[in-house]
């Protein structure tokens, strides 16, 4: 028998409560069979010299051979039964495939690699212990998920990856735990925009429309055009440029992931993210995702300066896609979020808190528009101003039929109230009429439930304080003062 170290379920072991398990047992059978009545000869070392008693003894979490932690090494296949020290089952796994490990270079000189023919590994019908798993010839480790797929069921091989690493934290505030972390220094690949007249030195590199150029022979660039193609030996005034790469990809990255849907593919994600809070947690915040961006460089975003964003959606290809982003909630009683979008802090933007430079028949659209979308419901209003601004509704464009248009259905189409300064309606714009009545109206076009001042005349409308274009009312007529 060829021995192989065990794979991970078996280090950091961990009880019910997340606590590294102290006094616990493992043991090590024939694949198939109960390890406790069927063991398997288990070893210290992968020459078989030092045979290891079964069962192995867990300490702080780890299997232990004295009191340091070890590796056991047994056959290929095997089964495993672990328990804690009260005697509670951590896990049990009926057949456990390892394979042979990769041989790691100590000075890290040579990637490290794991191939091989698929072989399937499963886990078992349980969340995996804590630990970091590989498989070998594409997805084969064989697992059931804690939040999205907890219980398993009848067909238990349902969920499958490459690599999985399970965690629990094990600190209390004295440490941000995280499951996988990754730090990134990006300290290279800056390259500068193409100038033309410019004296460009040998290894110098430069973009010019979609693509990134290194200089090869130093010289002066030509007074227009640029360097052009994917070739080598490109010839630009004095300069001789290779390409080396689009403009698109010239970045570097923290952590890159690309997805390709090939026909055939069922439903899809990019990536996805569940976070499930429990019942009685008392965190302080729960956040699915947080981005922080913090631009310390000294320079200031511009309007035409999009270079620095928190978070770009694009939407590329041939076909229309759905939307940029979707907000939507399956919560069958309660409101799923106080509010769909928030945009908070007093300091947020510069410009605007929501800006649209794109082109569409409606820039901000409620209802049903054609596209099978929900009518929805509101109990107050649609759009709701509470702020404190010198306008709370600005439209300056260009508009070929109205500026605002109210064509449902609705008791009022306008209406104001509140403690205005200067006047309810204020028209200062160039144009035929201020204001154009044109409906079907079952009793007036225009009503005024509080009647103006009564004067005689404009005289006496004047000496009340009345200004030229004021409605006054002489008796039952309405008059507007003109002198």
């Amino acid at each position: 028998m060829t021995a192989y170290p065990t794979a991970n379920p078996f280090f950091n072991l961990t009880d019910a409560q997340g606590k590294p398990v102290t006094g616990g047992r493992v043991y090590i059978g024939v694949s198939g069979q109960d390890p406790e009545t069927h063991p398997q000869a288990v070893y210290w070392d992968a020459a078989q010299t030092q045979p290891a008693s079964q069962p192995l003894a867990i300490n702080g979490g780890y299997i232990v051979n004295g009191a340091s932690p070890a590796t056991p090494y047994t056959a290929s296949t095997y089964s495993v039964r672990a328990y804690d020290a009260l005697g509670n089952m951590i896990f049990y796994l009926a057949s456990v495939t390892t394979i042979t490990p990769p041989v790691v270079s100590t000075a890290f000189t040579s990637p490290v690699s794991v191939t091989g023919t698929f072989a399937l590994d499963n886990l078992g019908s349980v969340s995996p212990a804590n630990g970091s798993y590989i498989g070998v010839g594409g997805n084969s480790l064989s697992f059931q998920t804690r939040v999205s797929n907890p219980a398993g069921g009848a067909d238990t091989d349902n969920q499958r990856a490459s690599a999985l690493i399970a965690a629990t934290t094990s600190d209390d505030g004295n440490s941000e735990e995280q499951t996988l972390c990754l730090l990134t220094t990006i300290q290279t690949g800056y390259r500068t925009t193409w100038a033309p007249t410019t004296a460009y030195t040998t290894g110098t590199n430069v973009a010019n429309g979609t693509n990134v150029y290194r200089c090869i022979t130093a010289g002066t660039s030509a007074g227009s055009g640029g360097p052009t193609g994917k070739g080598s030996g490109i010839v630009d005034g004095t300069c001789v440029w290779t390409w080396i790469n689009d403009d698109m990809i010239d970045s570097k990255v923290g952590l890159y992931n690309e997805v390709d849907v090939k026909p055939g593919a069922g439903k899809s994600w990019g990536q996805a993210h569940n976070v499930q809070v429990e019942s009685g947690v008392l965190a302080q915040f729960v956040y699915n995702t947080e981005l922080d961006l913090t631009n310390n460089c000294g320079t200031d975003s511009t309007s035409g300066n999009k270079v620095k964003n928190n978070l770009a959606l694009y939407c590329n290809g041939l076909n229309t896609s759905t939307s940029a982003l979707t907000l939507s909630s399956s919560n069958p009683s309660v409101k799923a979020v106080l509010w769909g979008i928030k945009a908070d802090g007093t300091n947020l933007a510069k410009n605007s808190v929501i800006q649209i430079d794109a082109s569409a028949p409606v820039g901000i659209g409620f209802g049903v528009f054609g596209g099978g979308e929900v009518s929805p419901t509101f109990t107050d209003t649609v759009i709701k101003d509470g702020s404190t601004a010198p306008t709370g509704i600005s439209l300056g464009g260009t508009y070929s039929s109205s500026g605002m248009s109210v064509g449902g259905s609705t008791p009022a189409s306008y209406v104001s109230s509140g403690t205005k300064t200067t006047t309810s309606f204020y028209d200062l714009a160039t144009t035929p009429r201020g204001m154009m009545l044109g409906g079907t109206y079952a009793k007036t076009p225009l009503a005024m439930p509080t009647l103006p001042p009564n004067y005689a005349n404009d005289a006496a409308a004047a000496a009340g304080g009345l200004a030229i274009g004021d409605v006054y009312r002489n008796g039952s007529v309405l008059q507007v003062r003109v002198t």
